[in-house]
């Protein structure tokens, strides 16, 4: 039962999240993420509390139906969302999606950094959550109860961070206050087992939630923000998985490295781990988001790609041929970089650059697609602004538009014709 809880969540999450860029502008999805933590964190707060007064009047039983009963409230309200449409992309099979998600995420910069940043502040910074009970049981010489106060000082100190980082963010940017906040939560973990004051311990907690939130919500905000509709809700079950595997493997390490070192040092090296981590943010920033257009754009620069015949089901491979004088070779080449990621973000299996050994001036980009009609995909739904900007910019270095050709791979279960 608990497996399946596990798995409806890892469906569940991405999904809902998916949504939000659905309900809000844009520029204020980061800010309805850290609204949508204020709810959660609210409900580890108050739910343990009030699932122990209805155990003790009404038993475990209800307090199970409660809880499947809200969750189909949720239902209802989804049912009843009229206003809702769904984005213009088609069904595709699991594997082929899973493909293409994976591909998206492997080629573009953006999200590939955001996962990495996130991997390194959630491997160590989860120590404190691990360790946190023996702290509480240990220097601090506290109860359940009081351990139940530690983690409604996080809450408190989540809560209040949700409305304070929309401000810190247009401060200090999306890499600023990933950065402090970072530096913050280590300083956080530090403090807590060199000070062992439970006045001091609450403080140095509520900053800590602050802090917490900050990194969480500046992240996934990012994330949202950025994927396409017909990529989101797959980028984001990836974001899940770096998010619940690194608190996963966070623990573990943090529990096996205590039982060997104990509680202190192990709490003192997360710390500092979990600061550095902001110093990759100083050698890597993140890419500037700023001007980026995420909305679909169709492609008008090369032959309309619009029918789809069913009898096309194998591969398609695509040829491009560009003419490049001399003098614009080496700009074309740095674009061209850009345009095999636009590619393969988009649908391409396999891209390659070619140069005509007989003719210098003339180039031909190659890429494979899975089919007829993921290349109309990847000429349409999947297409954003931004892919078509790198396009101009390498057609702007180039002679002439350029000329394409289709090859299919053949259905060998035809009879040939004689």
């Amino acid at each position: 039962m608990t497996f399946l809880l596990g798995a409806a969540s890892a469906l569940q999450l991405p999904a809902y999240q998916a949504l939000v860029p659905e309900i809000v502008p844009r520029k204020s999805i980061t800010d309805a993420a850290a609204l949508s933590s204020v709810g959660v964190n609210l409900a580890r707060a108050v739910g343990p509390a009030l699932a122990g007064l209805v155990i003790a009047r009404l038993g475990v039983p209800f307090v199970f139906a409660a809880n499947a009963l809200s969750f189909a409230l949720f239902l209802i309200v989804l049912l009843a969302w009229r206003g809702y449409q769904r984005p213009d992309t088609r069904v595709e099979p699991f594997i082929d999606a899973t493909r293409a998600g994976i591909r998206y995420i492997l080629h573009a910069g953006v999200v590939r950094r955001v996962l990495v940043q996130l991997a390194c502040v959630m491997v160590p910074a989860n120590a404190l959550w691990a360790l946190l009970p023996l702290i509480a049981a240990g220097p601090l010489r506290l109860s359940s109860s009081g351990y139940g106060l530690l983690l409604a000082a996080v809450g408190l100190g989540s809560v209040g961070g949700a409305f304070l980082m929309p401000a810190i963010r247009t401060r200090l940017g999306i890499g600023g206050t990933v950065a402090v906040a970072s530096v913050i939560f280590g300083a956080t973990s530090i403090a807590l087992v060199l000070v062992p004051s439970l006045p001091v311990a609450l403080a140095v907690l509520i900053v800590g939630g602050v802090a917490w939130i900050g990194v969480v919500t500046t992240l996934n905000g990012t994330v949202q923000s950025f994927l396409p509709a017909w990529v989101r809700s797959r980028g984001l079950a990836v974001y899940q998985l770096v998010l619940f595997g690194s608190t996963a493997v966070g623990s573990a390490l943090a529990g096996a490295a205590s039982s060997l070192f104990g509680v202190l040092p192990v709490m003192v090296a997360a710390g500092a781990l979990t600061a550095v981590s902001a110093v990759l943010l100083a050698a890597r920033p993140f890419p500037s988001l700023t001007g980026r257009d995420r909305a679909p754009m169709p492609s008008t620069d090369v032959p309309p790609v619009t029918e789809h015949d069913p009898a096309l089901q194998g591969d398609v491979l695509v040829l491009v041929r560009w003419q490049v004088a001399a003098g614009h070779v080496r700009a074309f080449l740095t674009s061209m970089d850009a345009l095999g990621h636009s590619r393969r973000r988009t649908g391409a299996r396999e891209w390659t650059l070619h140069r005509d050994r007989d003719h210098p001036d003339t180039w031909a980009e190659v890429f494979r697609v899975g089919s007829w009609q993921e290349h109309i995909d990847q000429q349409t739904v999947r297409r954003t602004g931004d892919d078509a900007g790198i396009f101009s910019a390498v057609r702007e270095h180039a002679s002439d538009d350029p000329d394409i050709e289709y090859l299919i791979t053949p259905d060998r279960t035809e009879t040939p014709h004689v």
